[in-house]
Formats: structure tokens, C-alpha cells, sequence
């Protein structure tokens, strides 16, 4: 009779390897091993000790539930050794476990002769078989969870699956007292938004969608599909190309032209209908600022302008006898955003995630891919500095405080797990661009971001696959190397070029795109897409990021 329901993910190891390893080792020695996998927040329950002690020449079986593949499996369990300090305790028998993990701690050891699957058909009789104990044996340090669930039928893997616990108590269902109800949180990262979430969302497809440069706009020939009296809207082109395979969306910047609040519902207008209309929902769309995205006033002060008159003498003539005052030197300096400036896109982002916007306008997703392969994406704000009209306009900045703060909430700390991807996504290209065969005073075709060097060291550092940006209404693809970081494989960066821009701002003999990345395979492809004629086509081969 199951007591206990373990959950588990292939995070480390080959689609079914958790399985497949601890089997292996149950076929050589006669058992093997499991740790528990503890959440920050848990600690050994008293039920532990209950189950220890019925145990001896008992066996008794559990519960094993893949959350990544929606699979449950019986394992039948000898005994259990636990240790409830803050490091736990190695495996009683070393080489009785998986190699990939016999080496570290855990605060549980379950002891399995033997685990078979629970064939598809017959998973609901088997757990509508028991009901949640009504008590939690003191697993949650700090509060106690799930009472909902207390004395309640167990309905369903879905069921067990979006109370993202990593253990169950269960007990036998009693069809008197006990509820037979479904409790299902769907779309629970909206019950609990957060900008940078803790916990995988589950995503039943293998592939994102990504646009960039959506540039709508209050004024016309701004926004590519709203001027022409038979051009069709572009989220109308995207519903009827991606219907049933849009399930996830990346935007790179520039929703807008001018950053107003009317642009800025555009945009939501947008994603509602997109939401609405397809497999979208808000919680799978990630989006960073571009510099449209943040308006400027465009007017530099008179002591601004005094001390630049100065500092053009002095580099031009090293003897020249003025000098800057301290007032001046500190006005030179390139200030961050206003948070005036911002007011409009933290508006907006605060409608679209339900949650306010961090210092750094950043934001984060972490995505199970076919729910399964773990998928990071960072979303960066290049736009950090304040924009004058000919100064900086067009040109990024990230800074060390912002990629400090999204290594450590994205938890990127720690090395990938196997399989794992992870992505960034800002709306600066990270090198120079300049389209202009001349260069003129104040032209604003250029682009740099100033600190490019620090963000590939920084992507180095913590295992980024691919960066991708919009910005330059082009597209490209260039894999770099540092080879002075040690076990770099080299990082893509990929620019996607724009989306909903007006043909008069495309870069000449380019179309607006899209671009369909897919994660299915060991690596990640890129499918772009034109549009033109009020259709969305493929446009050549996938793009192989190898």
C-alpha cells in the first residue's frame, strides 16, 4: 500500500535515465538507493520515522512521479535513512546509487528492490486509490501548505504536478469522508507572478517564437501594418501562420516608437489578442526595453553644454590654461534613465506581468520545453543610459550592478544541469554596427553598447548558448570565442532584424521578419520568417546553432 508519493525531473540525465540507472543497479545488486531531493524550505517529516519503523522484514511501496514526462512509476522500498542537519548525509551504500549523483548529500536515502511502471491506462485508478493525509508531519519549516488538499482523493498527475511540492503523504481513499474534487492551479506563475520565477513553467512545445522592433506607433509611417488601408494586422498575419504553435513569445524591444502610453497599448493590444486567439498566455511572453521603449527629453543643461566646449579645447590643445570644475567634470558623466523617462514602460510592464518592474527593468523565464529540457531566458536592459538627441541616442549600456543581479536571480551561480540551455536577450547588438558608407556628425545610424565586452565575459562565465537582440532592423548570426575562458564553447549572437517596422525604416532590400527558435534537438534551431503581402513565409533553411 503506497504511503509516500516522490516526485522527480530528468534534469540530469537522458529523457527516462533516472529510471533507466537506478534499474540498472537493482538488476546488479538487488537494490539501489534514491535521495531525496529536498526543496529549500523542507526537512525530514516525522512520517520518516513512522515508515523507518514499520519497515524491518516489511516492504512497503511508493509512489514515483515524473513531473517532466507526466509519468508514475511503484517502487517498493526496504528501508529509509535520513539525517535532518543542513547537509544531510551520503548514501548508506555508495556504489548502490547512480553514479552522477552517489557522491553527494541528501537528507533522505530510500532503499528501492525494485520499480515498475504504472501503465498509462491504469494511473488514475491507481491514485484515485488514495487520498492526502491530513497533515504535513512537520515537512515546511516556515508555514503550512496544502491544506486544501487535506482528506481529499488524489484526482490526477496534473493534480499532484501544479502543487509543486516534492513529496505527498498519502493514505487510503475513504469514499465517506473523504472530498473526490480536482484542485488544479493552471497557469500558477499567474496565482504567484514574479519577475525572475524560482520554478520551471511547463511548456507543451518544443519551440519559441520570437519578434522584435514591433514599432507601433501614434504616427504613421512608423508601424509597417496599420497605414495601407489593405495591409492586415500583424497579429491577425501571426495567428493565422502560428495558431496552434505559438506557445511561448520573446519581443527584443522597441514595441514602440515614441514610448507613449497610447503605443504602449497598441502593444498590449497585441499580446491580449495573441492570448486570445492562439496557445499564448501572458505568463510565457518575456520582453526587454528598447531605446523607443524609453523616452528622452533631448536637451543637454548649460553647464553641460559649457563643460563639453571645454573638454573639445582641452583634447584638442593640451597646453590650453582652462580646466573643468568638479560641477562640470560630474555633469559629463553619463547619468542613467530618468526615472521619468521610464514612467510609460514600467506602466506597461506592470499591465503585463501583474507584477512592478525591478530598478533594472530586467526580467526572467524559466521554461520545461516539451516539459521536459530546461530553458533559462534572461531578459537585459541595454537602455540604462540617459538619451540626448545626437548623444547616446541609439547606443547601450547594461552595467555590472544589473548582470550581478540576473546572474544571481536567475541562478546562474550554479553550472548548468544536462540538456539545460540558457539564453539572453537584450535589444542592443553587442558589436558595433554602422550601415552608413560615410560617417556624418551626430548620425544616429551608428551603435555600440559601451560595456559589450563585459556582457560576452559575463555570458562566458555562465554558460549562455545564445544572446539575441533587434535594434538594427537587420538580421545576423555570428558565433564568437574567448578562448582565454576556460571550457568555452563559443556563444552565438543572433539579430533578428525587425518585425513591425515601416518599410521606409528597414535597412535596404530587408523585410520585416519573425523567427521560430525550436529546442528539440541537442542543438538549437532558427526558422525565420518574412512578411510581406500580408503573408508569413519561410525564408531558407533553419539556422543550426552548433
Amino acid at each position: 500500500m503506497a504511503s509516500l508519493a516522490l516526485r522527480f525531473r530528468d534534469l540530469v540525465t537522458l529523457p527516462n535515465g533516472t529510471i533507466e540507472l537506478h534499474r540498472e543497479i537493482i538488476n546488479e545488486k538487488g537494490f539501489v538507493y534514491w535521495g531525496w531531493w529536498a526543496k529549500a524550505g523542507e526537512k525530514c517529516p516525522s512520517k520518516f520515522t513512522q515508515l523507518q519503523d514499520t519497515l524491518g522484514d516489511n516492504f512497503e511501496e511508493v509512489f514515483l512521479f515524473d513531473s517532466g514526462q507526466s509519468k508514475l512509476f511503484k517502487a517498493t522500498i526496504s528501508d529509509i535513512s535520513f539525517n535532518n542537519s543542513k547537509h544531510g548525509m551520503g548514501c548508506p551504500t555508495e556504489d548502490a546509487t547512480p553514479a552522477y549523483y552517489r557522491e553527494r548529500t541528501f537528507k533522505a536515502w530510500f532503499k528501492f528492490t525494485q520499480i515498475i511502471e504504472v501503465l498509462e491506462d491504469n494511473i488514475s485508478s491507481e491514485l484515485h486509490s488514495f487520498s492526502y493525509e491530513s497533515d504535513n508531519f512537520g515537512l515546511f519549516k516556515e508555514s503550512e501548505p496544502f491544506q486544501d488538499f487535506f482528506d481529499k482523493q488524489v484526482r490526477s498527475l496534473e493534480e499532484l504536478r501544479h502543487q509543486d511540492r516534492t513529496i505527498w503523504f498519502l493514505k487510503p481513499f475513504d469514499a465517506e469522508n473523504h472530498e473526490t474534487h480536482e484542485i488544479v492551479l493552471y497557469n500558477s506563475s499567474n496565482v504567484d507572478p514574479s519577475i525572475f520565477p524560482k520554478n520551471y513553467s511547463k511548456l507543451y512545445s518544443s519551440k519559441v517564437h520570437w519578434v522584435s522592433d514591433l514599432h507601433f506607433s501614434d504616427s504613421p509611417n512608423k508601424h509597417a501594418f496599420e497605414d495601407a488601408l489593405e495591409a492586415q494586422p500583424l497579429k491577425s498575419l501571426i495567428e493565422d501562420k502560428f495558431k496552434d504553435d505559438l506557445h511561448s513569445l520573446i519581443i527584443s524591444g522597441d514595441m514602440t516608437w515614441s514610448a507613449t502610453n497610447d503605443e504602449f497599448n497598441k502593444t498590449k493590444d497585441f499580446y491580449s489578442y495573441l492570448c486570445s486567439n492562439t496557445e499564448l498566455s501572458f505568463d510565457k511572453i518575456g520582453f526587454c526595453p528598447g531605446n523607443h521603449d524609453i523616452s528622452f527629453d533631448g536637451q543637454l543643461s548649460a553647464v553641460q553644454i559649457g563643460a563639453l566646449e571645454k573638454f573639445h579645447i582641452i583634447q584638442r590643445d593640451p597646453t590650453a590654461t582652462i580646466s573643468l570644475s568638479n560641477e562640470e567634470k560630474s555633469s559629463l558623466i553619463a547619468i542613467e534613465t530618468s526615472p521619468t523617462n521610464n514612467e510609460n514602460y514600467k506602466s506597461h510592464f506592470e499591465q503585463i506581468t501583474s507584477v512592478k518592474p525591478n530598478d533594472f527593468l530586467s526580467m526572467g523565464k524559466k521554461l520545461l520545453v516539451n516539459g521536459q529540457r530546461a530553458l533559462d531566458i534572461c531578459f537585459l536592459n541595454s537602455n540604462t543610459l540617459e538619451q540626448y538627441k545626437s548623444l547616446f541616442q541609439g547606443s547601450g549600456f547594461i552595467g555590472e550592478n544589473q548582470r550581478a543581479d540576473a546572474a544571481k536571480k536567475m541562478g546562474w551561480k550554479q553550472p548548468k544541469a544536462y540538456g539545460a540551455l540558457r539564453v539572453v536577450v537584450l535589444h542592443h547588438n553587442l558589436l558595433p554596427v554602422e550601415y552608413s558608407r560615410i560617417p556624418y556628425l551626430g548620425s544616429q545610424m551608428g551603435s555600440v553598447v559601451y560595456d559589450s565586452q563585459a556582457t560576452l565575459k559575463w555570458c562566458y562565465e555562465h554558460q549562455v548558448d545564445v544572446i539575441l537582440h533587434g535594434h538594427t532592423h537587420q538580421r545576423s548570426a555570428i558565433k564568437l570565442e574567448d578562448k582565454l575562458v576556460k571550457g568555452s564553447k563559443g556563444i552565438w549572437l543572433v539579430g533578428l532584424g525587425s518585425t513591425g517596422v515601416h518599410q521606409s525604416h528597414l535597412v535596404h532590400s530587408h523585410l520585416n521578419q519573425l523567427a521560430e527558435l525550436d529546442f528539440s534537438e541537442k542543438y538549437i534551431s532558427i526558422q525565420f520568417f518574412n512578411i510581406l503581402n500580408n503573408t508569413i513565409e519561410v525564408d531558407g533553411d533553419p539556422l543550426i546553432l552548433d
